[in-house]
């Protein structure tokens, strides 16, 4: 009800911009977005309705650089609407359980069964008492013959024994991906239905008859290929005709792309321990929430707002890209992505006359790297190293004096912003 200036008539993106494009660039922030709407909350207490607005905020940036275009916004305006039209709703956990004025009882529809136009695309709806939650937008529900759709859906009586799981990405746009799995996991790979238009999949020559893999025996070349074994695990092989490419796995240090994370986790435990669903999502919500305000508050460093004084750090390691992205910040690197090798003189060389070229004041090492290895970097250039925190190893009472035992991510991360805004020049 707060918000009844929005249903007299439907907002364009024009409207969007013209109200609250606060420092007209022609785009939508987060800040912006949400200061608006805190105006009309009259003091309630907003954290879950934050929490899924910046979820459609979210998904609604295709390109993922933090603000929505004008095509962006038709996509955002549409999913607030819905989200607006929720007035008799219980909104919680990404469900919207909703009275249905022609039937007298609760139906439940997933966000994640809509498509972009708010169709059902996956289920009917279940009656209330017929559905088990699993998690936050899983639910577990009785199956009907006279659920249009559903009748050929025969793989959900087939249970899981907990050796199965199942990776989903959407590619928005061109680039390098890659998963980070633990080790002993085989990946096979499912294409989507809306791939089946994709007919030079079929064409691919020695891929039809590789049933099993039994026939891989006969490939000679397999055999010969002992460079395998050198590669990082931050390596992407190629096959022949194929163009290797590297990745960073650090997806973690991205507190949006960890907030997706803990939603794969909280989904994994509560189908293994159902009888710990409730303890398991109230404590991956407040988790969840967490990592929304520690993205607002590098969001709030580094965004639109900012007040650093550069864009450009240096490092001795380029386990940042994900930082980089997503807070718009670049980082220059003696290393690539392995922070074992040794740089070469010429690397050496460009990193210091691009920090005296740049004014570049802080060096960020990881946490587990010597400082005396970036010693010759350091007298060239007189910078300062700080770290930068990649929790690939556990902290430890017993490291660099910069972390002990008692950190944990959130605390970790709070870290790696503060020594950013340093680095970064910032003072807010």
């Amino acid at each position: 009800d707060d918000h009844d200036d929005h249903d007299d008539e439907t907002l364009t993106p024009e409207d969007v911009l013209e109200l609250y494009d606060t420092n007209n660039d022609g785009n939508l922030s987060w800040e912006e977005f949400w200061v608006s709407w805190e105006d009309g909350q009259d003091g309630q207490d907003g954290q879950d309705e934050m929490s899924a607005l910046m979820e459609i905020f979210n998904e609604s940036d295709i390109n993922m650089d933090g603000l929505l275009d004008f095509n962006e916004l038709e996509e955002f305006i549409h999913e607030v609407g819905e989200f607006e039209e929720m007035e008799d709703s219980v909104f919680y956990d990404g469900c919207s359980v909703t009275n249905d004025p022609n039937d007298s009882h609760y139906e439940c529809w997933m966000n994640d069964w809509l498509d972009a136009d708010g169709n059902i695309t996956m289920s009917d709806g279940y009656k209330m008492d017929e559905c088990i939650e699993l998690a936050n937008t899983t639910w577990e529900c009785e199956r009907h013959d006279d659920h249009s759709g559903h009748d050929d859906h025969d793989d959900h009586d087939e249970l899981n024994d907990g050796t199965r799981g199942y990776l989903t990405i959407h590619i928005e746009n061109e680039g390098d991906y890659g998963f980070l799995v633990p080790s002993g996991i085989s990946m096979f790979i499912l294409m989507n239905d809306d791939h089946d238009d994709h007919d030079d999949h079929d064409d691919h020559a020695g891929h039809d008859d590789h049933s099993g893999h039994d026939d891989h025996d006969d490939h000679a070349d397999h055999d010969d290929h002992d460079d395998h074994d050198d590669h990082s695990d931050s390596t992407i092989v190629s096959e022949e005709g194929e163009t290797a490419f590297d990745y960073d796995p650090h997806s973690w240090l991205d507190p949006l792309a960890f907030f997706e994370q803990v939603k794969l986790v909280l989904n994994a435990l509560v189908e293994q321990f159902p009888e710990g669903s409730e303890v398991f999502t109230s404590n991956a919500n407040d988790y969840m929430l967490s990592l929304t305000l520690l993205h607002l508050d590098f969001n709030a460093a580094f965004g639109d707002s900012s007040d650093c004084t550069t864009r450009m750090v240096a490092a001795n390691h380029n386990a940042y890209s994900y930082i980089a992205e997503r807070y718009n910040i670049e980082f220059i690197t003696v290393h690539g992505l392995d922070p074992e090798g040794e740089p070469s003189a010429a690397d050496i060389v460009k990193v210091v006359e691009k920090i005296n070229e740049k004014s570049i004041t802080v060096l960020f090492i990881e946490e587990y790297t010597d400082p005396s290895s970036v010693s010759s970097i350091v007298d060239q250039t007189g910078v300062e190293v700080l770290y930068l925190y990649t929790m690939e190893i556990a902290p430890s009472d017993e490291g660099n004096g910069q972390s002990d035992s008692s950190d944990d991510y959130l605390s970790l991360m709070q870290k790696n912003l503060d020594s950013l805004k340093v680095g970064l020049g910032c003072t807010a």
